[in-house]
């Protein structure tokens, strides 16, 4: 079948325009401010067979593009018994999803008896329980602190509500009574979407509507490909830093080779960091997504469905902390780790379209959120919130000041919406002045605000970035200013966060502040070469002090007023023309994150001895419990596990990587064969592994290679196939 221009132009409109319409209706009975408000969410279209996208509504975040695809491709492969009216939840990060708080409801849709697409959207949930209010847990080291975690399960089935599924979603989370209404409203989006689509293939009938579906995905293919036929066939390099993870204070490095080859790109991050101990994991559908909308940032104008994507190949990062597995803990990949993958896309990207690129955002949504009772309403609340912040300078202009994060759209919740539902008043929400990175187009700036309890007792936690260094600039340009948090207390005490931008459960009451400074976005250009009258109008509009504008720009005023000294500027500029020599204390941000980063693990691999020997005191202690409390085997198994997999990462990162082997060893022996033991076979296996530590630690071993090494992990084997045999 052939579709004319117009009937196709009128499908891709109609497929879009249902999207649409479940965006709009989400919204409108959502009752979280952060759907309904912030417009944390998104609706789409999938196809019936494989899940591929379709179309996804023009209001949805866009870092939800690729990681919708997953979660509904995950779904397709555990459903059964499928029905009309069914509906599932998921929010699995490891199954297509982010972080825990995105919680997505996927239906299938039916034409004549047959699974014709499916629907799909993902709303951010205030709260899905886990150790803090809220879910970002910054010193979480595993995926069960941040909450309830869902396997793809029917919510409804044949459009009646599971009670047994609502009960233990609500028994898991808090302020569990308004999620009800989050979870109708996202219900009733996708029953909007399901009579939209039927209402178009009625009109059009379904083979029509297969065939432009499948015709639109064939021309996104072509015009993606036509799009990088205008980069330079090569390999591009960028890189970029998380500042810290929110346990360990080191930063993260991602690495990213961009290869253009044959008409189509391939991403490379496998010399980034390895897995973090900390929230600050990715998965891989988030890694794969947020490279997805960093292209969609170069090439605004092409449409959004799987065929736009199809010209580009993400090598899975495996080993690294961009491709986190079970329990890696994750709140903060989406909404942090993404921008920073975007940004090192930009970075690398730059030397090959530098017409086309810019300097780095703001790249961090500032979430806070504060969770605790409100005497004067007798209830609990959940307060999230997220912020603007300054984006990078470009061959167009100077960047935007207070604009959303690079992932999606989303809007600061009105402060008055936030003042009405909960007991805080803002005292202030103005431009971060200075925080725009100085350059020929410097960066837009962030924002300051103030948060003061007015009554009640709460905690707040936050993980945000750019607390160490600010984002890059580009070309000459500057970097952007930093992320700032303080709690002023009510009693003349100021609190800063160790990890900057990152902590949990910081308790607070009437009379006590939150003060939050975003980032400015990095400047473009050599700012020498800025128009000294555009330098002139940010110091009239209090963006940089004088002494900013000459020590920045190399802009010298008169005496009186705000006018350029001519002869003064250009004398300036023309004396700062050949850049001084770079000293040890001028090292490049990438320089001194690695210093730094080399530093931190060094000094702790030297002290690393006892960390070691605590665990095994754990793990047999735990030993102990396990055989003395049958009817608390698994869980004290899990505990087992636990610290087996904490081992395995804390090995290579701390450069001993034997005790990662043996931790390796003994965390893949008890997943895959823990509960089945008996309990000989796996006291002697725990044991082994137990010893195996202390002649690590007796004898010095820390080369894998090495023979001592190899004959005692060749020990440890022959103990594990002993027991085994026994068993």
């Amino acid at each position: 079948m052939s579709l004319d221009p117009i009937t196709l132009t009128v499908l891709h409109n109609g497929l879009q325009q249902v999207c649409n319409e479940m965006d709009l209706a989400f919204v409108r009975s959502a009752f979280s401010p952060v759907i309904a408000e912030t417009l944390d969410r998104s609706d789409g279209i999938y196809a019936g067979a494989d899940g591929a996208l379709v179309a996804q509504g023009d209001l949805g975040l866009p870092v939800f593009v690729g990681t919708m695809q997953d979660s509904t491709k995950a779904v397709i492969a555990r459903a059964k018994d499928l029905a009309p009216g069914d509906v599932f939840i998921v929010n699995d990060p490891y199954l297509g999803g982010t972080h825990l708080m995105d919680v997505r409801f996927v239906k299938p849709f039916f034409h004549d008896g047959k699974v014709f697409a499916w629907l799909a959207n993902t709303g951010h949930w205030p709260d899905v329980g886990g150790m803090v209010p809220g879910g970002f847990s910054a010193r979480a080291v595993e995926v069960e602190q941040e909450g309830l975690r869902l396997p793809p399960v029917k919510l409804y089935k044949a459009g009646r509500m599971d009670p047994e599924i609502l009960s233990i979603i609500l028994s898991n989370i808090r302020i569990a009574d308004q999620r009800i209404g989050d979870i109708k409203a996202q219900a009733a989006a996708l029953a909007v979407g399901e009579k939209r689509l039927a209402a178009l293939i009625a009109r059009y009938g379904a083979g029509t509507v297969a065939e432009g579906i499948a015709e639109l995905r064939r021309r996104a293919a072509r015009l993606m490909r036509a799009k990088l036929a205008t980069i330079p066939d090569g390999r591009y390099t960028g890189e970029a830093f998380v500042d810290s993870d929110g346990v360990v204070d080191a930063p993260l490095k991602i690495a990213m080779a961009v290869t253009k080859q044959q008409g189509e790109l391939w991403f490379d991050m496998s010399g980034s960091s390895p897995p973090c101990r900390g929230p600050m994991n990715s998965v891989i559908a988030t890694t794969r997504s947020s490279i997805y909308l960093a292209m969609k940032h170069i090439f605004p104008d092409l449409p959004i469905n799987a065929g736009t994507f199809e010209p580009l190949h993400v090598i899975e990062p495996k080993g690294t902390f961009l491709y986190a597995e079970y329990p890696r803990p994750v709140s903060g990949c989406a909404a942090e780790v993404s921008q920073r993958i975007a940004e090192a896309v930009f970075a690398a990207l730059t030397e090959a379209m530098p017409d086309r690129l810019f300097a780095a955002p703001a790249g961090t949504s500032g979430n806070l959120a504060v969770g605790g009772g409100d005497p004067d309403k007798g209830r609990s609340y959940v307060m999230y919130v997220i912020s603007g912040g300054g984006y990078g300078g470009s061959p167009a202009g100077d960047g935007l000041s207070n604009g959303c994060s690079t992932i999606g759209i989303s809007k600061t919740t009105p402060i008055e919406v936030l003042e009405q539902r909960y007991p805080v008043l803002f005292e202030e929400y103005a431009l971060h002045e200075g925080s725009g990175g100085a350059g020929r187009f410097r960066g837009g700036f962030g924002v300051n605000y103030r948060i003061r309890m007015r009554r009640g007792e709460a905690v707040a936690s936050m993980v945000m970035d750019h607390g160490r260094e600010g984002p890059l600039g580009a070309l000459g340009g500057r970097n952007g200013g930093v992320n700032k948090v303080a709690i002023e207390f009510a009693d003349g005490r100021v609190y800063r966060p160790e990890h900057k931008s990152k902590d949990q459960d910081i308790s607070i009451g009437p009379g006590d502040v939150i003060a939050v400074s975003t980032p400015g976005g990095g400047g473009y250009g050599d700012p020498l070469l800025r128009d000294p009258q555009a330098v002139a109008e940010d110091v009239r509009r209090g963006y940089y002090s004088r002494r900013q504008a000459r020590a920045l720009f190399g802009v010298a005023f008169r005496p009186r007023g705000i006018s350029v000294d001519v002869a003064a500027t250009q004398a300036l500029r023309k004396k700062r023309k050949t850049p001084p020599k770079r000293t040890a204390g001028q090292q490049s941000y990438i320089e001194r994150a690695l210093a730094r980063a080399e530093a931190v693990v060094d000094a702790m691999a030297a002290d690393f001895a006892p960390t070691v020997a605590a665990y095994g005191a754990k793990i047999e202690q735990t030993l102990t419990a396990w055989r003395a409390e049958p009817g608390a085997r698994a869980a004290r198994l899990g505990e087992i596990r636990r610290y087996a997999h904490d081992l395995k990462g804390l090995g290579p990162t701390f450069k001993q990587p034997v005790i990662g082997a043996i931790g390796a060893s003994l965390n893949s022996l008890i997943l895959t064969s823990g509960q089945r033991l008996d309990e000989r076979p796996l006291v002697r296996i725990v044991e082994a592994h137990c010893a195996a530590l202390d002649r690590v630690l007796a004898d010095g071993i820390k080369d894998l290679g090495s023979k001592e090494a190899r004959a005692l992990l060749g020990r440890l084997e022959a103990v594990i196939a002993e027991a085994a045999a026994a068993e």
